[in-house]
């Protein structure tokens, strides 16, 4: 875990110390829909908030589990290269084994940061970035880790034509409870549909004690306007005779809380 702690050290300095010259950009950029997060932030002043409610079920021979989770992250960008970030869950399970069981409660809360490194795709350039969060114990007794737990994802996001996007994440997770990590990867393409319309699909899993799990999902958005977006998705998975399902709906929000001080910088 020592190890963990001093590489996100080193990256939090190393990126620190790198000039940037992205910029906001014209319409909200947002992790949803699906699983994959891009390299961009929000943007210097802007307070997004990205809001889902989903339901899953996860089928074995043995047991199911229906769940609802109302997932929420919200980003508050404080340069144009870094933001500060959190993710709140709140959920409730419905165990059926030999009776039936519920567990229910705010399962997760993390905080971290995003770190934009690239900016702009040039050629075999990607978008680059780093996303760090922290997997902390204050959540509700049913849901509780042990320790504070590092979250770490690193970002590429590659333009391969003006209409098509392709992105990839790989990173490793903590529990909290365990030294080892959780492998996860996501590799993400989007297009545009129609007008405001867009689509994705996208492969993702992780690996851990040499287990490895593999799932699909695909969706779509529409953008409101430049700060709203809203989205439909659903994904599967069978991995070892686990069968998942899940569909989500939600939405994206920004807001610019300091135009005005900024507007009066630049007119100086």
């Amino acid at each position: 875990m020592f190890c963990s702690y001093s590489i996100i050290a080193f990256f939090v300095l190393f990126f620190a110390s790198v000039s940037s010259y992205s910029q906001s950009n014209d319409t909200i950029r947002t992790g949803r829909p699906g699983q994959a997060i891009g390299p961009y932030v929000v943007g210097t002043g802007y307070f997004q908030i990205q809001s889902g409610l989903d339901f899953a079920s996860a089928d074995n021979s043995i047991d199911k589990t229906k769940s609802q989770i109302s997932n929420n992250v919200v980003r508050y960008g404080l340069t144009e290269n870094f933001e500060l970030s959190a993710l709140v869950n709140v959920q409730n399970d419905r165990h059926s084994l030999s009776s039936v069981s519920d567990t229910s409660g705010l399962s997760e809360m993390h905080l971290g940061f995003r770190y934009n490194l690239i900016d702009h795709p040039d050629g075999l350039i990607p978008g680059f970035g780093i996303q760090t969060r922290f997997r902390t114990t204050h959540t509700s007794s049913d849901y509780r880790t042990n320790h504070l737990a590092p979250i770490i994802v690193f970002v590429t996001n590659h333009k391969l034509s003006e209409s098509l996007a392709w992105g990839h994440n790989i990173g490793a997770s903590y529990d909290g409870i365990g030294p080892i990590p959780r492998y996860t990867f996501v590799s993400n393409l989007s297009f545009p549909i129609a007008g405001k319309w867009g689509s994705f699909f996208e492969v993702y899993g992780d690996i851990k004690d040499e287990y490895g799990r593999v799932f699909a999902d695909t969706g779509f958005s529409y953008l409101v306007n430049k700060d709203l977006q809203l989205d439909s998705y659903f994904g599967w998975g069978n991995n070892r005779g686990v069968s998942d399902l899940f569909i989500s709906v939600g939405l994206s929000w920004r807001v610019q809380t300091r135009r005005e001080h900024l507007a009066a910088v630049g007119a100086q």
